[in-house]
């Protein structure tokens, strides 16, 4: 969790080899600490790592995010 209360967790499931992108270079962990260093919500972090793993690709296989933060839905603060 981050200073403005950004939660991610996950759970490994061992995943697909297709998945693993072969020439990318952020891993589960990484895109993890990217988001909660960078998000001040969990829709912003979700937007964090698609465009990280767009941009560098995914190293990792099969990885299940939960991501949360404490506002309502449709709330804009």
């Amino acid at each position: 969790m981050n200073e403005h209360q950004v939660a991610v967790g996950e759970t490994t499931f061992g995943g697909r080899e297709e998945l693993r992108d072969p020439e990318g270079i952020v891993d589960y962990g990484s895109l993890m600490y990217i988001a909660l260093q960078r998000a001040k919500s969990a829709r912003e972090a979700i937007r964090v790592m698609t465009e990280v793993v767009a941009e560098y690709g995914y190293a990792s296989t099969g990885e299940s995010f939960s991501i949360s933060d404490p506002r309502k839905p449709g709330s804009s603060r």
